[in-house]
């Protein structure tokens, strides 16, 4: 399926934001540049130029460094999820509340996190929820939580907070416990990658990962009321452990059709051992990345994602420098060079989502099934992925700067 280029932009594109209304408006954000577009419906786009030049200046104001983002809209309002090393006025990270129209910018939260951008999903075109995490002196220990910020109203407040775990049980630190400071603390301070929404059943999910790695990735879901408020207790659906390091989690997202999130993971490039019966051979396909498949009161499943040898994974056999090892053949996953390395997964139909795997390769797969299909390859790596107007269209952001359009045919 041929793709169709929108646009160039300098730099490496890290998010793209879609807003259907009377306008429909695209914005595209790379770590150099701005671009805000506008759709006729007919698959013609011009430039905001004005509200481009604003959100480029916006965000070089707020960094000398190169900022890693992240878009949504809620509402008219574009929000914007910024990290970098160092933040002007302080902090790591930031969160923005952005009015194109009347170029109006709050700041709904300053925080130093690391090197994490926080998630952020919108909710009712009302809500903004974000997932904080904080260095653990500026929150006496409460490192990872979910705010929701009511941009009609401008109003804010916490509606999770994730304590410390260990094998799945909260448990205090140590420190807390004995009244002293050095205390031993054994536990997980779960770093929140991904918020994502199912509006038709109301479910919020939420992708953790142990950034010591000693506890593995999950996945749990909380239900939310028309206040955004949560109604019971958060629902642990997937708790994965690889040794010795948990999986990285490229994308996750909810089916806006079902009460359904899948989250796409794949193994650190030094870590990911195959075992094989013979020796593959160029263009052969294998194991590259997993989707966990993740239902409400059903077994989560796992679905192998392929990829391809010489196209964008690489079989290492380290027989020769490390002979009588195990696990002697590895893959190694082809990023090229690019910054932001991810694997973002979108919803096309009520079966199928699209992946963009590494070496810029579109491939589409049925959850039900596990059939999949290249849909397209770029040749590039995928840096941002975003569905369009319709349920067929799709928006793709490459490593290169360039941001393409492509239309999915009915697949497996």
């Amino acid at each position: 399926m041929p793709a169709s280029k929108i646009t160039e932009l300098n730099g490496e594109v890290e998010a793209i934001a879609t807003r259907q209304g009377e306008r429909r408006l695209i914005v595209v954000l790379t770590d150099e540049d701005a671009r805000v577009l506008v759709s006729d419906g007919d698959e013609a786009f011009a430039e905001d130029t004005g509200a481009s030049a604003f959100l480029r200046s916006l965000l070089s104001g707020l960094s000398e460094d190169t900022p890693a983002l992240r878009a949504e809209f809620v509402g008219d309002i574009l929000c914007l999820s910024v990290n970098s090393s160092q933040l002007t006025s302080g902090g790591t990270s930031v969160v923005l509340a952005v009015d194109l129209a009347t170029q109006e910018v709050r700041e709904l939260v300053r925080v130093d996190s690391l090197f994490t951008i926080p998630a952020i999903v919108g909710v009712d075109d009302r809500f903004l929820l974000v997932g904080v995490y904080e260095d653990a002196s500026q929150s006496d220990g409460r490192v990872a939580r979910v705010m929701a910020f009511d941009l009609a109203n401008r109003t804010e407040y916490e509606i999770l907070r994730l304590d410390y775990e260990k094998d799945g049980v909260a448990v205090p630190d140590a420190g807390d416990a004995t009244g002293e400071d050095d205390g031993e603390w054994e536990g997980v301070r779960p770093l929140i990658t991904h918020l994502t929404y199912a509006s038709a059943a109301r479910r919020l999910y939420l992708v953790t990962l142990d950034p010591d790695q000693g506890e593995g990735n999950r996945i749990c879901a909380v239900t939310l009321d028309e206040n955004c408020r949560l109604i019971g207790d958060p629902e642990l659906l997937l708790h994965e452990i690889c040794e010795p390091y948990s999986p990285i989690v490229g994308g996750a997202c909810a089916s806006p059709y079902r009460d359904e999130v899948v989250a796409v993971m794949y193994a650190s490039e030094w870590e990911k051992f195959v075992p094989i019966s013979s020796m593959p051979g160029e263009s052969d396909f294998l194991s590259a990345a997993d989707l966990h498949v993740v239902r409400s009161g059903e077994p989560p499943r796992r679905l192998a994602v392929l990829g391809q040898l010489g196209i964008n994974i690489a079989f290492y056999d380290r027989e020769a420098e490390a002979p009588n090892l195990p696990n002697r053949f590895r893959i190694r996953f082809d990023f090229d060079g690019a910054g932001n390395e991810v694997t973002p997964v979108i919803p096309l139909d009520q079966n199928r989502y699209l992946i963009a795997l590494f070496g810029g390769t579109l491939t589409e797969i049925n959850a039900d099934t596990g059939a999949q299909s290249v849909v397209h390859r770029f040749g590039k790596p995928i840096t941002a992925l975003q569905s369009g107007f319709d349920s067929r269209s799709v928006f793709v952001g490459l490593a290169t700067g360039e941001f393409f359009t492509i239309t999915v045919p009915q697949g497996v």
